[in-house]
C-alpha cells in the first residue's frame, strides 16, 4: 500500500469518526435537555383550554405532575403559573404570577380571569409583564384579581390567563387554565 493511499484511508476514518461523535453528542444533548427541562422548571405547567380533553389532561397532571401543552408540530410549555399553585385554596386579593411566551402580550398586558367550575365569571383583570415582552421566550407576569369569596357558591374553579388578542381572530386565541379551590 502506498503512502498516499494510507493517508487517504486514515483521513476518511477520521472524518467518519467525527461525524459519528457529532451525531452521538446531538442525541445526548437532546436527551439531557429534556431531563433538565423536566427537573428544573419549578413552576406548574398549565393545561390549555381544550374542553374535550380537560378531564384526561387534568388526570394526567395529577398522576404525573407535569403536562405539556400540545401545539402543532411540537410539544412546548406555553404558560407556567408560579402563584397560585394547582388545587390551592385561594383568597382575595389573589396574586397571579407566572410566565408565558412574549407573544401572549400586547403592549405588555394580558387578560386574566377567575371562573368557577361552571365557567361563571368571578373576577377579571390584567396582568403585566415584568420584563421585555417583545420576544418569543417566556416572560414573567404579575396581576391581581379581587373578588368576594363569600359570594362564591362553587367549591372550585380556574384561574385563566389568555393571550391578548386585539385582532379578535379565533386563530389567535389561546388560554391556559389552572384549577383552584375556594373552600
Amino acid at each position: 500500500m502506498t503512502k498516499n493511499t494510507f493517508l487517504v484511508i486514515i483521513g476518511i476514518l477520521i472524518i467518519v469518526s467525527a461525524i459519528i461523535l457529532r451525531i452521538k453528542a446531538r442525541i445526548e444533548d437532546q436527551n439531557s435537555f429534556s431531563k433538565i427541562e423536566k427537573n428544573t422548571i419549578s413552576s406548574v405547567p398549565v393545561i390549555e383550554d381544550f374542553k374535550d380533553q380537560e378531564d384526561e389532561l387534568l388526570e394526567n397532571f395529577l398522576l404525573e405532575g407535569e403536562v405539556a401543552i400540545s401545539e402543532p408540530e411540537e410539544q412546548k410549555i406555553g404558560a407556567l403559573f408560579d402563584n397560585p399553585i394547582s388545587g390551592q385554596i385561594i383568597t382575595s386579593p389573589l396574586l397571579v404570577e407566572g410566565s408565558v411566551s412574549g407573544s401572549w402580550f400586547f403592549e405588555a398586558v394580558l387578560p386574566i380571569k377567575l371562573v368557577d367550575d361552571s365557567e361563571n365569571l368571578i373576577a377579571q383583570g390584567s396582568a403585566f409583564s415584568k420584563g421585555d415582552w417583545m420576544t418569543e421566550d417566556l416572560v414573567s407576569f404579575s396581576g391581581v384579581l379581587e373578588f368576594d369569596i363569600d359570594k362564591i357558591e362553587a367549591d372550585g374553579g380556574y384561574v385563566v390567563i389568555m393571550k391578548n388578542n386585539p385582532s379578535g381572530l379565533d386563530v389567535n386565541k389561546e388560554a391556559a387554565r389552572l384549577p383552584v379551590r375556594f373552600k
